[in-house]
């Protein structure tokens, strides 16, 4: 019986430590980078950016990790040396005996990017070289086993693999039809003392960036290295921060820059303790310390202007001509009109790019460019004369007692019906375009919605099962596809005899906002998002207990942060007129999810940042609350 192939679409990297947290400046370093572009088999699609790939890695680990150049084998298409074209015999003969020049105080890298194959009968996995032969794997193909075999037996005791397969670019579409990185990363996940990151998960593709010439995993995993994964400032990237930065640089930049999406996931075998350092950032390649303090002080139209209160300052980074503003700070201008925005530079932010500020008050609003920032660090702000806006509607609390309890110990509170804005204005610079237009929303009638997400405990009772990455009866439900959410709420409704369902996005984004029309449902001010939200800087890279930080005016928690909600809608464009009790596009290939989550930063927290999945997306940072009607359909 002939097995069918599958091309595969992952990328892992694959972390191997036996003790915690060992010195970047332990030992010898040693890698070996490997790039391949053309296949000799016309049955295998050439890529477009693995060789450039490769060298950006090579670059990475010289110029920025402290390797030898002598110390990595660079195996490409591009090399003038036989022995060191990516053929099967090269990969056999030079990858296990380069990996023998290791001692056990030293660090070890593997870098491959190329295809990749799994038969789908036997589950083998196979790197492919440059003289693979597609129907025949097992005589042509690298097996990663083999790979494995040859880590396993180098004495460095830290070692790390990373294997980026499978662009999008190689299939017409831009859609794979193979397995992906999630899938085959599997395969790793019973290996002692190993940490696989898959470049993107199941229904993904791990995309080839054309602006920039590389592939969109290996450009950021590159520039984590280099400084920018650094979280902590204590000079050392780590592993734990590497797959941070890479997790939220990809998925970023494949929805803004791509409109498509890539995730990286991370896989963690047994017996894996802590992190290891990966490489040390030269303190003297830091153009300045990374904290610094921008002060601004606002007047009305001139020098001589009066001095403002309450203008509205936002302090902004664009990495080149083009590319999209990057949000970095807020604040307000106090009596005297001084405004003060702390913010934390990366060294890429740093040494390129350019810095902007916006400042609003009333209907008025000015942008400026800030010379010799960060160098500079004071500056004078005008803006023209203008008419105060009309201030907020105050968010009006539901009545006391209109709340709706169930036998499992959910609780919902009512949330009257009402009007409001709903998306990003187009003056808002940190917005993406499919935030708007800000449009009208009517509520036409009032609905329950559950104050926390749902818990764990509570799923289980209804489920029988519980399918978290992270477990405690009183942490949020993930790990759960918008299929298993609409199949809790059906379950729910017969336990309850009463309707329960999934929100629309425009009830979830309401009740989010709970009569504010601000970026969060507090207010402007990002130093406070930790005051209502579990995310990136201060979640620890997991899920909380629901229920711990503070609630929005109409009573319900974690609205921002801790996990993703999905919503009842297909994934679909604003409207550009007022409508009343939107559901969203009649069709379509993914549901919305709100509300951010914990490895997320605050900016993709806001109560108008629109996010999605397939519907059969099961990710450790997705959850669920649900919704009923205030007049059931049973009469309730």
């Amino acid at each position: 019986m002939r097995h069918r192939v599958l091309l595969t679409c992952f990328a892992l990297l694959c972390l191997v430590s036996v003790r915690l947290a060992i010195s970047a400046d332990e030992g010898r370093k040693w890698a070996v980078v490997i790039g391949v572009n053309k296949y000799l088999d016309p049955k295998i699609p050439p890529l477009k950016y693995c060789v450039a790939d490769a060298h950006r890695v090579f670059e990475a680990l010289t110029r920025q990790s402290g390797f030898d150049p002598d110390h990595v084998l660079l195996i490409v298409d591009d090399q003038t040396h036989d022995h060191l074209l990516p053929l099967r015999m090269n990969f056999q003969l030079q990858i296990g005996d380069w990996l023998q020049h290791a001692q056990a105080e030293d660090t070890v890298v593997v870098h491959y990017s190329g295809h990749g194959f799994v038969d789908e009968a036997t589950g083998e996995g196979f790197l492919a070289p440059k003289d693979c032969l597609k129907n025949d794997l097992r005589g042509t193909g690298f097996p990663t086993e083999r790979l494995r075999q040859m880590l396993r037996d180098c004495p460095a005791r830290q070692k790390l693999l990373i294997l980026d397969c499978c662009h999008a670019g190689a299939v017409r579409s831009g859609k794979a039809t193979g397995s992906t990185g999630e899938e085959l990363s599997q395969a790793f996940a019973k290996a002692q003392g190993l940490v696989t990151l898959a470049s993107c998960r199941k229904d993904e593709v791990s995309y080839e960036w054309e602006t920039k010439g590389q592939g969109l995993f290996t450009y950021f995993l590159t520039e984590g290295l280099g400084g920018g994964a650094d979280y902590d400032r204590d000079g050392v990237v780590n592993a734990d921060e590497l797959y941070r930065y890479t997790f939220e640089k990809v998925q970023l930049a494949a929805q803004r820059e791509l409109n498509a999406r890539q995730r990286p996931v991370r896989v963690i075998g047994p017996e894996t303790e802590g992190v290891f350092a990966l490489s040390r950032v030269s303190v003297t390649a830091r153009p300045l310390a990374d904290s610094v303090t921008a002060l601004f002080t606002v007047r009305e139209e001139d020098s001589s202007g009066r001095l403002l209160e309450g203008a509205e300052v936002e302090l902004f980074y664009r990495e080149s001509a083009g590319s999209r503003l990057e949000a970095l700070g807020a604040s307000q201008t106090d009596a005297g009109g001084t405004a003060r925005i702390p913010v934390t530079l990366s060294l890429s932010q740093q040494a390129r790019g350019s810095f902007g500020v916006m400042v609003r008050m009333g209907t008025a609003s000015q942008s400026y460019t800030l010379d010799k920032f960060p160098q500079t660090r004071s500056y004078a702000l005008y803006v023209p004369r203008s008419t105060p806006l009309s201030p907020s509607p105050k968010p009006t609390p539901s009545p006391p007692g209109q709340t709706l309890a169930t036998s499992i110990g959910m609780k919902l509170v009512l949330i009257p019906a009402g009007q409001f804005q709903m998306g990003s204005p187009e003056s808002d610079l940190e917005a993406y375009d499919y935030e708007k237009p800000q449009h009208t929303v009517r509520i036409t009638k009032p609905f329950y919605l559950g104050v926390t997400e749902v818990t764990q405990a509570q799923y289980e009772r209804v489920m029988e099962t519980n399918p978290s990455t992270f477990k405690g009866a009183d942490l949020p439900v993930e790990t759960v596809s918008w299929e298993d959410a609409v199949e809790f709420c059906r379950k729910l409704s017969a336990k309850e005899g009463r309707t329960y369902r999934l929100p629309t996005e425009a009830e979830w984004e309401y009740a989010c906002r709970a009569g504010s029309q601000t970026k969060w449902c507090f207010g402007n001010n990002a130093s406070e998002v930790g005051e209502y939200a579990w995310y990136l800087d201060n979640a620890d890279m997991k899920t909380h207990p629901v229920g711990l930080k503070k609630a929005n005016a109409w009573g319900l928690y974690d609205m921002h942060g801790n996990v993703w909600e999905w919503c009842s809608d297909w994934r679909g464009q604003y409207p550009s007129t007022a409508v009343a009790d939107p559901t969203g596009a009649t069709a379509g290939s993914y549901r919305v999810d709100r509300g951010g989550s914990w490895i997320i930063g605050a900016r993709y927290c806001r109560s108008a940042y629109r996010y999605d999945d397939a519907p059969g997306n099961r990710n450790g940072d997705l959850g669920f609350r649900v919704a009923s009607s205030s007049v059931d359909a049973t009469g309730k």
